[in-house]
């Protein structure tokens, strides 16, 4: 469905103006990461508002997108399937209540996970040159180092999710 849109989008874009846009592949692949996002966003927030969940939401989302962006990770085979995820993860985790020793251990597991995969599954995700990829590692563990030192449940929650997902098994690996 999103992959079809994108693809519309595409071609639309590129018959308007052929000769100063990009392939429609890679406008195509562009605008599936945008739509995702979009949808994701819509779905999440409208959901804490309604639930009056608002900066919750935002706690999570902030602490997931930061590190995502610098640390990579599984990215799932269709568009559709990453929807349903990542609008599940946030509308439910905003909604958690941890202990204090809780927040603190998955920090600690976090750290633990970005110390030893971060960056993961990052090329051809990120036109940052892979001589920068040591500092992304550095910055992803100040980023958990911020959160062992707030330790609000939906940020360490949105940190820790990521961090799970720098894992590069073969069994999850994009096809």
């Amino acid at each position: 469905m999103i992959e079809n849109i994108a693809f519309r989008i595409a071609s639309k874009i590129k018959t308007v103006d052929p000769d100063n846009t990009t392939s429609v592949d890679v406008m195509k692949y562009a605008l599936i990461g945008l739509i995702n996002s979009f949808l994701v966003f819509t779905f999440a927030f409208s959901f804490a508002i309604l639930t009056n969940n608002f900066i919750n939401t935002l706690l999570f989302s902030i602490g997931f997108i930061f590190l995502r962006s610098v640390s990579g990770g599984f990215h799932f085979s269709s568009s559709i399937s990453c929807f349903i995820v990542s609008s599940a993860m946030a509308a439910s985790v905003p909604h958690l209540q941890l202990s204090f020793e809780l927040n603190l251990i998955l920090n600690f597991i976090s750290i633990i996970f970005v110390l030893l995969f971060a960056p993961s599954n990052i090329e051809g995700q990120t036109r940052i040159p892979k001589r920068y990829y040591p500092h992304l590692k550095y910055i992803s563990i100040v980023i958990v180092i911020i959160s062992l030192f707030i330790t609000i449940t939906p940020f360490t929650v949105g940190i820790f999710i990521q961090s799970c997902l720098l894992f590069r098994l073969e069994i999850f690996r994009r096809r």
